[in-house]
């Protein structure tokens, strides 16, 4: 499964546990990748990367877990600055 397919997959399982306030401010733009043993989550700044990790990594965890049928470790970034930017624009 592709990045792109398994997050969206991950995304319909959060958003079904949140609010849609709540989801458009912390996860409309973010992104997956992926390692051999873990998802790296990238929102769009610190701030944000912070409050993902303390209020949704349950959720992010579970909903993964449950798509992929397995333990995985899920690790939430800040997108590189120039990343974020481009997201802007």
């Amino acid at each position: 499964m592709g990045n792109i397919k398994l997050w969206e997959e991950i995304l319909v399982e959060v958003k079904s546990e949140i609010s849609e306030k709540a989801f458009k401010t912390w996860f409309q733009k973010s992104s997956l990748d992926t390692t051999e043993n873990s998802l790296i989550i990238n929102v769009a700044n610190e701030f944000a990367a912070d409050w993902v990790r303390k209020n949704y990594l349950l959720i992010l965890q579970s909903a993964a877990e449950k798509i992929l049928n397995k333990k995985i470790k899920i690790i939430i970034t800040a997108k590189k600055e120039e990343e974020a930017i481009n997201t802007i624009v």
